[in-house]
């Protein structure tokens, strides 16, 4: 068994390349606040625990939370690679996951779609931090896995509504500074207008629900690493101008200092 451990701020990735076995996984109490994304090449998944958001033979997504937690990987191929994930929960702010007692979504997610992301993973983890300017890599790595997440909780969506699927399409392009009404749309496949009614039905507008979930995803990402640069931590989330970041946060914090 071989494997490589790779820290980057407040994300830890785990890359293994193993031979037939079987490895339990047992979430640290201590790490409660944080997610874990664990994702196999080949080998099958196997989990159980209430935090448990996603399940699918090649993925298992849990989101943030204090309970029990237990991670089974089956690897039953002469080499198996996998990747085990703790993120901070910024990373998957504004991506709806099932929460409460909700029971885990049981899925199937297509290998040809994951393991370009999976390969990226791998490629980025067997990095040396020595090699990289450690920011640049912090974001690209958080970028992927926030991809990953995303990508899993789609194939969650049939029936969802416009709102939803917008919301959605929204959080995993916050990066996007020219994100707007037109270009959501046409991701969407959809008319402006019809989308703009959407919003409306919902008492807001595109540009306010893209507003605050960057306002909101960039106060997590200050929290988890209050030393980072503030103009190149709100870059990864579509701010262009220092003092765009300083309104956000404003914006953010204002409301609380009023509870």
């Amino acid at each position: 068994m071989r494997g490589k451990v790779l820290h980057l701020g407040t994300v830890s990735l785990v890359y293994v390349l193993a031979p037939p076995c079987e490895a339990v996984f047992d979430r640290d109490y201590e790490l409660g606040t944080r997610g874990v994304l664990m994702l196999a090449d080949r080998g099958r998944l196997r989990a159980r625990g209430r935090d448990i958001a996603l399940r699918a033979p090649n993925l298992v997504l849990v989101r943030p939370g204090a309970d029990q937690l237990t991670l089974t990987l089956t690897l039953d191929e002469p080499e198996s690679e996998f990747v085990y994930i703790s993120f901070p929960a910024s990373i998957s702010a504004g991506i709806p996951l099932p929460s409460g007692p909700t029971r885990a979504i049981d899925t199937v997610i297509e290998p040809q779609l994951m393991r370009p992301l999976f390969r990226l993973l791998v490629s980025l983890t067997l990095k040396s931090v020595e090699d990289v300017v450690e920011s640049s890599l912090r974001f690209s790595v958080a970028e992927a896995i926030r991809a990953v997440v995303h990508l899993a909780m789609q194939h969650t969506e049939a029936g969802a509504s416009l709102h939803s699927r917008a919301r959605n399409a929204i959080a995993l392009d916050l990066g996007n500074p020219l994100l707007n009404t037109g270009t959501l749309a046409q991701r969407l496949g959809v008319a402006p207008r019809r989308l703009q009614n959407e919003f409306s039905r919902h008492g807001t507008t595109v540009q306010r629900e893209v507003r605050r979930a960057r306002a909101e995803a960039l106060a997590h990402a200050r929290n988890e690493d209050p030393t980072a640069e503030l103009l190149e931590l709100g870059r990864a989330f579509g701010f262009t101008s220092r003092s765009s970041v300083y309104r956000a946060l404003r914006e953010v914090e204002e409301p609380q200092a009023g509870v």
